[in-house]
């Protein structure tokens, strides 16, 4: 008979996987992280599963979830999974929090608020200003630089470059 593996506590491998951002406070996991943005972390045998690392940590620090609500975040940092920063509700209470801080508008169905979303510097998370997208969109366009020397001088991912070259983010902006 094969040796059964032992492995670390849950809490442990929870958090080997947590980078602390001092200026957020944010617990930002650095593990597996699924289609949606969210960490996934495996809760024992493979019979048990994954779950969203927010909800485990969740558990592991505050307890149960009540059945039928969700673990949502003050932060709105889908990777964030500091029990500080989370809190459980419906589905309801987490559209009012959307709405409330203007990530969609009242009465409106999720994949409709994208329309009326703060867009460019009059979002409240936005590290670019227009100046900066169009000199990014000239530069690169004019051959001057490419996505990571960009994303250097620019302090963003190539990820973010890339998407204002290819016209994906700050579509409003004129060049």
């Amino acid at each position: 008979m094969k040796a059964k593996r032992k492995c670390k506590p849950l809490k442990d491998r929870l958090m080997a996987f947590v980078s602390v951002d001092e200026a957020t406070g944010c617990w930002n996991w650095t593990g597996a992280i699924n289609g949606a943005g969210y960490g996934t972390v495996g809760v024992g045998t493979a019979e048990e599963g994954k779950d969203f690392a927010h909800r485990v940590s969740w558990r592991l620090f505050r307890g149960q979830i009540p059945d039928g609500n969700f673990v949502c975040h003050h932060c709105d940092n889908k990777l964030c999974i500091n029990p500080d920063h989370l809190f459980t509700g419906t589905h309801q209470d987490n559209l009012n929090d959307a709405v409330s801080k203007g990530r969609m508008c009242s009465g409106q169905r999720w994949h409709e608020s994208k329309r009326d979303m703060a867009v460019g510097e009059s979002h409240g998370r936005h590290v670019l200003t227009e100046t900066q997208v169009r000199e990014i969109f000239r530069r690169y366009h004019e051959g001057e630089r490419g996505y990571k020397k960009l994303a250097n001088e620019f302090c963003v991912s190539r990820g973010t470059i890339f998407n204002i070259v290819k016209r994906r983010n700050w579509k409003h902006v004129t060049f």
